[in-house]
């Protein structure tokens, strides 16, 4: 199922956007659900992304780590430019992006984990 599919989410109560960085733009839903009166615990951890009260856990996606790579050889470009240039310029812009596309990872991650754990 798509992310932006229309059976995905019920109708937003809200729509906020921010920038988030020099040429791009956020959107986020704000939902308002109805509390379903179950509780459960969690545990947040290092090796699993959390542990709950049932005993399910959930392995932590580290995806820093995984990007750590690409995020490195992004690096040294940038500091192999001269300053001022225009390389510098759009070798920055990319070793931005990709740790935009990072954050936006975690972020999604979090986002469809709490949907799931919710709609339980």
């Amino acid at each position: 199922m798509s992310v932006f599919s229309p059976s995905a989410f019920s109708a937003p109560s809200a729509v906020k956007s921010f920038r988030c960085n020099r040429k791009r733009y956020d959107i986020e839903r704000i939902e308002k659900r109805e509390p379903t009166g179950k509780t459960i615990g969690l545990d947040v951890g290092l090796t699993h992304f959390y542990t709950d009260s049932r005993g399910q856990t959930v392995d932590n996606p580290r995806h820093l780590r995984k990007s750590e790579k690409a995020l490195k050889r992004l690096n040294g470009r940038l500091s192999r430019t001269k300053k001022g240039s225009n390389n510098r310029a759009s070798s920055r812009n990319r070793l931005s992006r990709k740790h935009l596309k990072v954050s936006r990872q975690r972020k999604d991650f979090v986002v469809k984990l709490a949907l799931r754990r919710t709609r339980i």
